[in-house]
């Protein structure tokens, strides 16, 4: 069956420690070692199976009755079935090329700008976002350009936040949403919502202490939190927590890299760094940034926790640090066994909803985790981006490791496959807990897990090419596209 000649969509790399901390079971799964043919993977059964598990989920009432899109798309993935008979080499592509029929037939443009300037490359696809958000949940930005930025939408592209101060803003307008910040004169939304004044100002020291590293920085937080937005609202979240939940999340979400070394906690221990020494070599990054957020919400001068009593500060302290140590890659495992294993007692998502202190606290950390790995949601050229700066983060470290005279680890050499890298990481770590978690939140279904199909056939591409990077799907989108 010849391709339809529409460019290819969505991926990412991310993870610390990822590959490192994994068990060797695990990391046989995760794909083959460098330096084999990726063509392999369409000759495993994997690559083989039925295209029902990417259609099914499109052919459901939700995404059927509520947009005719859905209807269309389960019509077209019929005819592909049929013309394959049911079985592809490359079932995520196929689901990209059938979606693309439909968006192609649109006269909407993206309103989001290309991230990498002045290459000439472009995603010439119209945001999915626009189509099912946007109108319910309309939110801009104003800044010096005159067009809108709509922010409540999977797609945002917080590139276009050149100025620091327009983070700034947009976690303002995020808390505020949320009903998280009050102002004097006006009834809070939230119970315990933060003073404004002194929320802005913490908000510039929060800046201040995230270094300006290529993936761990200032602007990695906000895009955090804005996926963590987009869980608590547009995935319907938030219904299963208390108020003071959904404050501890997104002040979570907004501190849970600060102070970020920029280095992965092999790392540290391996060097016997301060930082290690201090935490007992356990959780060192994610126990140093969850120190620091405290560090600067109790600094008197900000006094942003004055107004709440004793017991609540220490329920809220109890909550951000479980979802900060959450995110330390190491304990990822054990995270989703709990999950799953939680899930199989009834069967259903149910299980997590009844809102029993314990599964809060397991759904939560959830949330962080995929609030983490979200650019693995975003559409292709801003998880390109995000693996790009998680790569060049890596490099740097194995630079750091050879003037220190010790061998380079995993992913961190110069000639790591950044296509092999993402491949492995999503298939074998983001997108099982997308899927787990789709469970609980149904809407996850939509664009997020959509885009991650596309995120492997695009890396599929990559690989078959032989590329170590994305540079070769760059110079396809120039030409117009590949044959």
């Amino acid at each position: 069956m010849q391709r339809d000649q529409t460019p290819p969509l969505l991926g990412d790399v991310e993870a610390d420690e990822i590959f490192l901390q994994l068990e060797p079971g695990l990391l046989a799964l995760a794909g083959e070692p460098q330096g084999s043919r990726p063509s392999e993977f369409s000759q495993t059964r994997s690559s083989r199976r039925s295209m029902d598990s990417y259609s099914g989920q499109l052919r459901e009432p939700r995404g059927s009755a509520t947009y005719p899109e859905g209807r269309d798309l389960a019509n077209r993935l019929s005819k592909f079935e049929d013309a394959t008979n049911g079985i592809v080499d490359h079932p995520a592509e196929v689901l990209v090329r059938a979606t693309e029929l439909i968006y192609r037939q649109r006269q909407t443009t993206s309103e989001l700008e290309d991230p990498r300037q002045g290459t000439g490359w472009r995603d010439e696809r119209p945001s999915t976002s626009s189509l099912l958000y946007a109108p319910k949940h309309g939110v801009s930005l104003k800044g010096k350009r005159d067009d809108q930025l709509r922010v409540v939408c999977w797609d945002f592209n917080i590139f276009l936040l050149s100025e620091s101060n327009r983070l700034r803003k947009l976690v303002l307008v995020l808390f505020k949403k949320l009903g998280l910040l009050r102002t004097d004169g006006q009834p809070p939304i939230n119970q315990y919502a933060l003073p404004e004044e002194q929320f802005v100002k913490l908000l510039e020291v929060v800046e201040q202490r995230y270094r300006k590293h290529p993936f761990h920085s200032f602007r990695h937080a906000v895009d955090v939190t804005h996926a963590m937005y987009l869980l608590l609202e547009v995935c319907e979240a938030k219904a299963f927590l208390h108020e003071l939940d959904i404050l501890a999340l997104m002040i979570a979400a907004l501190f849970h890299d600060i102070d970020h070394p920029g280095l992965n906690n092999a790392f540290l221990v391996r060097t016997s760094d301060p930082l290690a020494i201090r935490y007992n070599l356990k959780s060192v990054a994610e126990n140093h940034h969850a120190a620091m957020c405290w560090h600067l919400l109790l600094e008197p001068e900000m006094s942003i926790l004055s107004e709440l009593d004793d017991k609540t500060i220490e329920e809220l302290q109890k909550r951000i640090i479980g979802c900060i140590l959450a995110t330390d890659m190491s304990k990822h495992i054990k995270i989703m066994a709990r999950l799953e294993a939680r899930l199989l007692e009834t069967g259903k998502g149910e299980a997590i909803l009844k809102s029993s202190a314990r599964d809060r606290e397991l759904l939560m950390k959830v949330l962080l985790k995929l609030a983490d790995i979200s650019f693995v949601s975003r559409r292709w050229k801003l998880c390109m981006r995000w693996s790009e700066a998680m790569s060049e983060e890596f490099r740097s470290q194995g630079l750091k490791e050879q003037s220190c005279g010790m061998p380079t680890s995993p992913l961190m050499g110069a000639t790591t496959s950044l296509p092999q890298s993402m491949h492995n990481f999503i298939r074998v770590i983001a997108q099982p807990l997308y899927k787990t978690s789709a469970l609980i939140l149904p809407k996850l279904k939509l664009e997020p897990l959509t885009n991650m199909a596309a995120n492997l056939a695009n890396c599929e591409l990559s690989m078959e090419a032989g590329s170590p990077d994305f540079s070769s799907m760059a110079d396809q989108k120039r030409r117009g596209g590949r044959g």
